[in-house]
């Protein structure tokens, strides 16, 4: 929805203000000039200048020079979104022994409609740069995580994604509907989804399913690997199921067999 830079009722303003935070968050938090920030946000300049000087007086965002950025207020709110922080906290030590069993990036995510946001990222000692961190976004259908967040989707999910359009992110992107069909089909069979340098070229990833104590797929765990180092993302499956299992069973999901 467009505001109208005429209208000044309180529900333009408050929809403003949140337009010009969500520039921030398609931009994955980089800092951006006032005149950048107008015009993704589709807002004249005065108007955008007056609202970054109340948010920037709130902490909501922060200005150096001629740049702003996001401000640590948003950061103490978020920390305090109760599911997620649980789940994090839930997931970190298992998070943790993955990444010292594997020495590779870690991600645990949440799908948000037909993306996912990344919770967590830890970093692989290594592995070249991976354009992800906490709080970004990523389509469902390229990823490991994304696909595994699909395969705990009805097929309605799936197939609204695929109405949407598979835009290729690189030349193995999947982008044909009856393919994503049957790979969600396969990781509903196998507990596991794989991306195969679907998102990034050279990086290859597996993941796993997060569970409530509903049996439903909360969250999703992946381990990220060069390509080349790791021609065979399989052999980490094991290990990823695993981790992933260890967090459901935290968070009251019954138990599987192995």
């Amino acid at each position: 929805m467009r505001f109208s830079p005429h209208d000044d009722d309180r529900d333009s303003v408050v929809g403003r203000g949140l337009l010009i935070l969500e520039v921030f968050g398609r931009s994955q938090g980089r800092e951006l000039r006032l005149s950048a920030i107008a015009s993704a946000a589709g807002l004249s300049k005065a108007t955008t200048y007056r609202l970054t000087q109340i948010l920037v007086a709130r902490k909501f965002l922060e200005r150096t020079g001629p740049y702003y950025r996001l401000g640590v207020r948003l950061f103490e709110l978020g920390s305090l979104a109760v599911p997620r922080r649980g789940l994090s906290e839930y997931a970190m030590p298992f998070m943790t022994d993955l990444f010292e069993a594997t020495h590779e990036t870690v991600h645990l995510a949440v799908r948000d409609r037909f993306e996912l946001i990344y919770l967590v990222k830890l970093r692989g000692h290594r592995i070249g740069t991976i354009p992800t961190a906490a709080g970004s976004r990523m389509p469902l259908y390229s990823t490991a995580l994304g696909k595994i967040l699909l395969a705990g989707e009805p097929d309605t999910v799936v197939d609204a994604t695929i109405a949407r359009g598979l835009k290729p992110l690189t030349p193995n992107t999947i982008t044909g509907g009856e393919l994503l069909r049957r790979t969600i089909a396969a990781a509903r069979a196998e507990g596991v989804a794989f991306d195969r340098e679907e998102s990034v070229p050279e990086l290859s990833c597996v993941s796993a399913p997060i569970l409530d104590s509903n049996a439903h797929v909360v969250a999703a765990l992946s381990v990220s690997a060069s390509v080349r180092r790791t021609p065979r993302i399989e052999s980490l499956m094991p290990i990823v199921v695993s981790a992933a299992r260890g967090i459901s069973e935290q968070l009251g999901a019954p138990h599987r067999a192995a």
